[in-house]
């Protein structure tokens, strides 16, 4: 049984795709053909070091971090937001 993040994830990559006129499975082949190409994963993967306690930050870190989003939600970006 699909969780509901995993099928958030789903609809919200099929609807890009289509969006951009690629069906599904030409992206799934092209990964397969990448992983072949190059032996491995055609992208890094890494785990981060994990997510900063908003109170482990300096000011100007915290400032710079907040600007940041407020400038990618001027701009229509971000992670909710299409």
């Amino acid at each position: 049984m699909f969780s509901v993040s995993l099928m958030y994830r789903l609809n919200k990559s099929e609807e890009i795709l289509q969006n951009l006129g690629i069906p599904v499975s030409v992206v799934i082949n092209a990964l397969y053909r990448q992983i072949i190409y190059r032996h491995g994963i055609p992208f890094s993967l890494t785990v981060p070091a994990g997510p900063r306690a908003m109170d482990s930050l300096t000011e100007e870190e915290l400032n710079a971090m907040l600007d940041h989003s407020y400038q990618q939600s001027l701009k229509g970006q971000g992670m909710f937001l299409s």
